[in-house]
């Protein structure tokens, strides 16, 4: 038995969070498992938790869980405080169901969210507490002097590049996704087509800054694919460029911004992540096809967009990078709208860890609560290999010692409906971001501390 169970949706996203979840409410004198969501149905079986974590309130489940348990919403999207993207997550649609009304907290990102949340009546007001998300408490971390005059590039391919493989039947995605509503990647009429549009042009300009910049100028390129990206199919920069570029998916993306000295990118969150360890951030805005940008839904142009280092042209990005490598580039022209827009939506800084705070609320409230009736979630029907799972993984003995190989276990057995992944291919990827995951999240404990 256990009293918390973390469920992660996304390993690279969630698993670092959930390893500070976890040393903060043994802190409180609370014991914590995490599952995959797509196990998590029988890791609440064999572990009976008194509560459950989710990473959004979307999950089919929860209308049984929460007659067997308490439910926390943590969510795993910040909508950049977006009001339409924060909405679609929580209010759902008619093809997307939410339960956010039922749930027993939920843990907003920042004073953007739960304004938004309150305003909107996602939940009632004393439910939606402002914590921060523990996906930002790596900020904590102390940035190291960089003089390694290395250019990072951090992508946002999720169609031509994905290994999820959202377009593997493109007659399906074009059907389906763009029947999903407003919050997701393709929304109709024409998003999908200019999705393809918006990542063509920038296959475009990366092919351009290999030959202009990377060979042409002898600047070294790392690339930093999306979580969801196959990273393997970059190494054909490195073998053009004789090794000056290349594609770094393992560890954690705050080791990888130590090494860095200027940061190039598009439409990636990893903009703030660098802004607040002081990185300079140049962004490919104006050097992508403008007919693509003009197509793309007027909510992508986020607002830190326009705060950002903007060269017109390959020169001028050259110029801005060499400028990053002396020290005398600004993290960004406009620091102080960049640093407030930050706080409002990140609620950063803040006094003490977003799963500190997380944590403690968690313990007054199963403190004061009494315990809702423990009772088996009604059995399901896996099929092939997934039936030896179920069987099989509910008698081996759950400890804290044993969680990793479980885990890795759970993912390895298991087909991935997401990825498609089965068999031992997959069992790597997830035994590294487990141990990236607890090397980092003792990193960030050691700062806060």
């Amino acid at each position: 038995m256990c009293d918390v169970l973390v469920v992660i949706d996304n390993r690279f996203r969630e698993m670092v969070p959930s390893f500070l979840i976890r040393h903060y409410l043994r802190q409180q004198g609370l014991t914590c498992a995490f599952c995959s969501r797509f196990s998590m149905w029988g890791a609440f079986n064999r572990l009976r938790p008194r509560a459950v974590i989710l990473p959004n309130p979307g999950e089919p489940y929860i209308a049984e869980l929460i007659k067997r348990a308490f439910v926390f919403i943590l969510p795993s999207e910040s909508g950049n405080g977006q009001t339409g993207s924060i909405l679609a997550f929580f209010k759902g649609n008619v093809h997307y169901q939410t339960y956010s009304q039922q749930a027993d907290r939920i843990f907003s990102w920042g004073p953007l969210m739960t304004d938004i949340l309150r305003d909107n009546h996602i939940a009632a007001k004393e439910k939606i507490i402002m914590t921060g998300n523990p996906i930002t408490d790596q900020w904590f971390i102390k940035p190291r002097p960089k003089k390694n005059k290395i250019l990072g590039l951090t992508t946002t391919f999720r169609v031509i590049n994905s290994s999820l493989g959202p377009v593997k039947n493109i007659f399906r995605a074009m059907r389906e996704h763009e029947n999903e509503g407003a919050g997701v990647y393709f929304m109709p009429p024409r998003h999908m087509e200019t999705w393809f549009f918006y990542e063509l042009s920038y296959v475009r300009l990366l092919a351009n800054l290999i030959d202009q910049v990377v060979i042409g100028r002898d600047i070294h390129l790392e690339i930093r694919p999306h979580p969801s990206e196959k990273a393997e199919q970059y190494d054909y920069y490195r073998q053009v460029t004789g090794g000056r570029c290349c594609a770094v998916k393992s560890g954690s993306i705050v080791e990888w911004l130590q090494g860095i000295d200027v940061l190039a990118t598009y439409l990636s969150t990893s903009a703030i992540d660098a802004i607040v360890r002081g990185i300079p951030v140049v962004s490919f805005k104006k050097l992508l096809n403008p007919d693509a940008l003009a197509m793309m839904p007027a909510h992508y142009d986020l607002d830190y967009n326009g705060w950002l280092w903007q060269p017109a042209t390959l020169e001028e990005f050259t110029e801005m990078v060499a400028a990053g490598f002396a020290g005398k580039l600004e993290i960004t022209p406009f620091k102080t709208q960049f640093l407030k827009s930050i706080f409002d939506k990140f609620y950063f800084p803040r006094p003490r860890l977003a799963s500190q705070n997380i944590a403690e609320e968690i313990a007054v409230f199963l403190g004061r609560e009494t315990p809702r009736p423990f009772s088996y979630l009604p059995a399901r029907n896996p099929q092939g290999i997934k039936k030896i799972a179920h069987r099989v993984l509910p008698h081996i003995p759950y400890s804290e010692n044993a969680y990793l190989l479980l885990y890795s276990l759970q993912n390895f057995l298991e087909k991935d409906p997401i990825s498609g992944a089965v068999g031992i291919s997959y069992f790597p990827w997830a035994w590294e971001s487990l141990l990236t995951a607890g090397r980092t999240s003792r990193q960030i404990i050691e700062a806060a501390a």
